[in-house]
């Protein structure tokens, strides 16, 4: 059984003479481009999940972070829980249940493919099919630690100025 949205789409194929419809397929395919080429582009890591569980699309973002290569896709097609602190699967269970029922951010534990951890901020959210239902889970990933690394050493930085700036305030400069 077909789809509304496909039955529409072979019904106007069929009025197209082959010219429009060669136009309307180089049309699609410059805007996956621009898609693919923007997510390429994100500093943060964009990852596609599947009903089954599995990564379905990862960007370069994704895949550095992780410790994967990316020439290779190497995370297509692996469990999300691989990805994942190995204890704490309850966590990424109900994550996953959040983006399904509209939507989660927050901060999580991820696993490097070396095995070790590093703090992440996460966006999960449903993509619905045509139906309405969600049909894909994406996550949206920021390395956390990489922030806070940043933030400790503008704050050592910036410390000597504060100082400074205290102790004018105060009279003892």
């Amino acid at each position: 059984m077909k789809s509304g949205f496909l039955d529409k789409l072979i019904d106007r194929l069929d009025r197209l003479d082959p010219k429009s419809l060669q136009t309307q397929f180089l049309h699609l395919v410059q805007e996956r481009g621009l898609m693919e080429t923007i997510f390429q582009s994100l500093q943060e890591g964009v990852l596609v999940i599947d009903a089954r569980g599995r990564l379905t699309y990862a960007n370069r973002a994704a895949h550095e972070m992780f410790g994967l290569d990316f020439e290779r896709h190497a995370m297509i097609g692996i469990p999300v829980r691989d990805l994942w602190p190995q204890d704490d699967e309850e966590q990424m269970e109900w994550v996953l249940g959040q983006g399904l029922a509209g939507g989660w951010s927050g901060d999580v534990k991820n696993r490097h493919a070396d095995g070790s951890l590093f703090d992440a901020s996460a966006t999960v959210f449903a993509i619905g099919g045509t139906d309405g239902f969600p049909v894909r889970v994406v996550g949206i990933i920021r390395d956390a630690s990489c922030r806070r690394s940043w933030v400790t050493s503008r704050r050592m930085m910036t410390a000597p100025f504060s100082f400074c700036c205290a102790a004018e305030a105060s009279g003892t400069m």
